[in-house]
């Protein structure tokens, strides 16, 4: 029930969430985020009485040095062909290392 959701309950499900998918404290904001909308809507609609007080967890900088296409394609060339199709994916479509290398045929 939304009355159990506190601090406590979010604090349980950031140990799970990195303990089963070992996911950033940023992954884990983007949730929170959802969850505290959720709230808030449930709030303006008269569902829950309150919206819990969960404080964001602190996130590493953004990432610098991305490479211009001919760098990256002057580095992928030496590469070996499975790993170069996959760098080829995560730079073509900006994911991540583990959303590219983690995919297997049933996610397509």
């Amino acid at each position: 029930k939304a009355a159990e959701v506190g601090a406590a309950a979010w604090d349980r499900y950031v140990v799970e969430r990195r303990r089963r998918d070992q996911v950033s404290n940023a992954t884990l904001n983007r949730a929170l985020c959802f969850l505290l909308r959720a709230f808030r809507l449930g709030l303006e609609r008269h569902k829950v009485a309150h919206v819990p007080i969960i404080h964001s967890l602190k996130e590493s900088a953004p990432r610098q040095g991305f490479l211009e296409r001919a760098d990256f394609e002057a580095i992928v060339k030496h590469l070996d062909p499975v790993v170069a199709l996959g760098c080829r994916i995560a730079y073509t479509l900006a994911w991540r290392r583990g959303e590219v290398f983690t995919l297997e045929r049933r996610h397509v």
